[in-house]
C-alpha cells in the first residue's frame, strides 16, 4: 500500500507516494535528474514519512462518501469529531497571527452580536 512521504528543507515541502522510504527517496532523486550535482540538491531534502488522515476519519468519509447523509453530530463518531475540533483550534490560531489588529476587532464584534441575537432568540422563545 502506498504511503504519503514528504520531502522537506527549509518551507519547501514536496509530497510523494511510495510503497516504502526507499521508493520514495529513488523517487525524489529520480526527479532532480541522473548527475551528481542533482542527487547533492536531492540530498539537502529530509525525506520523512507524512501521516494522511487518521485511520477512523478515513472510514468515516468512505462510509459517507456519495450517500447524501446529514452531516450532524448524532452522525459523526466522537473521536472523527474531537478530530476535527484540534483541527479547527489549530486553524483559529493561525488564523489570528496572520490577521491585523482591526481585523481582529471586527471579528470578535461580529462573534459578539451573533451571540447576543442568539441569546436573545432563546430568550423570545421561552416567553
Amino acid at each position: 500500500m502506498r504511503q504519503r512521504f514528504e520531502a522537506r528543507k527549509g518551507s519547501h515541502t514536496f509530497v510523494l507516494y511510495a510503497e516504502n522510504w526507499y521508493d520514495a527517496l529513488a523517487y525524489f532523486e529520480g526527479c532532480f535528474g541522473p548527475s551528481e550535482e542533482s542527487a547533492r540538491r536531492a540530498a539537502a531534502y529530509d525525506i520523512v514519512a507524512a501521516p494522511g488522515k487518521p485511520g477512523i476519519i478515513s472510514q468515516f468519509l468512505k462510509s459517507t462518501k456519495n450517500k447524501g447523509e446529514n452531516m450532524s453530530k448524532e452522525n459523526v463518531p466522537k473521536e472523527v469529531r474531537e478530530y476535527l475540533k484540534k483541527l479547527g483550534a489549530k486553524g483559529g490560531t493561525n488564523r489570528m497571527k496572520s490577521t491585523t489588529k482591526k481585523q481582529r476587532k471586527e471579528i470578535a464584534s461580529s462573534a459578539a452580536k451573533a451571540r447576543w441575537a442568539k441569546w436573545r432568540k432563546e430568550n423570545e422563545a421561552k416567553k
